[in-house]
């Protein structure tokens, strides 16, 4: 009764109905553990990102249908997306690829005026610019704005105690904590991502001077030196 009820959870997950299509999500046998975007049992495309296909919250306006897919091979490990769109007006559709290889991004309506046939998305963000997506009557165009945030005191904390590690290391090379792990790594990223000011590589070298002399750094040198953009 379990499998079932989870069978068919997996199942209304993968599938979305518009008024004139049924959009499915699944695997085919010559695409073992890749999974595939059906409209009407006929295939569109599949995953070219590493397995898995996510729908995101489809738009309604007056004339069009625009459902959102995110592209990844799936969970935690795998933050970087491909982005696509599925315009459909009428019986009539187009698939249109908006971002690639971008990390944790997906579209989310910010706006939409249903009567113009107009819809505002966030994207995310990628190598150091936020990007969104507009949407008028059929066409896209992403828009840029560079990030000039600075990174916010929480994160700055958790990087100023991970820092001090470095100063009792006793390996050689001395050991880093955010390059010796999948999620160190992966916040590492997000950070880079997010905050283009924020430099890995003097983090690094400051990570080994540390070890080196074994002398820490204060909050007060770190978030200067790193955090204030």
């Amino acid at each position: 009764m379990l499998q079932s009820a989870k069978s068919a959870e997996n199942e209304a997950n993968n599938t979305l109905r518009t008024t004139h299509s049924t959009y499915t999500i699944s695997e085919t046998p010559e695409h073992e553990y890749t999974q595939c975007l059906f409209r009407n049992g006929e295939r569109l495309f599949c995953s070219t990102a590493g397995g898995v296909l996510y729908f995101g919250e489809p738009v309604k306006t007056r004339s069009y249908t625009l459902l959102p897919i995110s592209d990844s091979c799936g969970g935690n490990g795998c933050p970087s997306r491909d982005v696509r769109l599925v315009v459909e007006r009428g019986s009539k559709i187009t698939v249109k690829n908006v971002v690639e290889d971008c990390y944790w991004c997906e579209l989310t309506v910010l706006h939409k005026n249903a009567r113009t046939d107009t819809a505002t998305f966030k994207i995310g963000n990628k190598q150091g610019y936020r990007l969104v997506e507009s949407f008028r009557r059929g066409t896209l165009s992403v828009h840029r704005s560079k990030i000039t945030s600075k990174i916010d005191a929480r994160t700055c904390s958790d990087l100023h105690e991970t820092i001090k590690a470095c100063a009792s290391s006793e390996t050689r090379p001395c050991f880093n904590p955010y390059n010796s792990s999948a999620s160190g790594n992966r916040m590492m990223l997000s950070i880079e991502n997010d905050h283009p000011s924020f430099s890995r590589s003097a983090f690094n070298e400051t990570c080994d001077n540390i070890c080196g002399s074994g002398k820490e750094i204060t909050y007060r040198q770190f978030s200067s030196k790193f955090c204030r953009g």
